[in-house]
């Protein structure tokens, strides 16, 4: 499971153990009413759940506030930085005479000049945001910027 995952269904736990907390501590004072107590004794099990809600909440506030992985962050932007390379590992737009390593030499990129991925042009759908915005391969200079990738 994924940190985001885990945040989200955590996130969900607690909620639901504060409803609890909350319903069992009304139950306890209106029982303590009914019976005229001065003090209100809660039960075990209300004492439980609300430890139960403080400890998630505790748990859910540390693992959102815990650093992100940057050595896993870089990989990823290194993948998303090759998507517009071209069979011989040129970048699109840049000059590819497809010498691909010593003694390996595939004839390039007609033109001389890396026509990009093949299979993912300029527009292409990528997928979607949870939203459902879709993400597309923006222009050639636009792809450092984040904000390029939403269409």
């Amino acid at each position: 499971m994924k940190k985001d995952d885990a945040t989200r269904e955590l996130a969900r736990i607690t909620q639901a153990l504060q409803w609890a907390s909350d319903h069992l501590t009304r139950l306890d004072e209106s029982n303590a009413a009914r019976q005229l107590a001065s003090v209100v004794l809660y039960t075990p099990l209300t004492v439980a759940v609300q430890r139960a809600a403080q400890a998630a909440a505790k748990l859910r506030e540390y693992l959102t506030e815990l650093p992100v992985d940057e050595s896993a962050q870089r990989a990823l932007a290194q993948i998303v930085a090759d998507l517009d390379r071209c069979p011989h590992g040129r970048h699109e737009g840049d000059p590819c005479v497809g010498w691909t390593g010593p003694g390996l030499y595939t004839g390039g990129c007609e033109g001389g000049i890396s026509l990009g991925n093949p299979h993912l042009k300029t527009g292409d759908h990528l997928g979607y945001t949870y939203a459902s915005n879709p993400y597309v391969m923006p222009e050639r200079g636009r792809r450092n910027d984040p904000e390029a990738w939403k269409a």
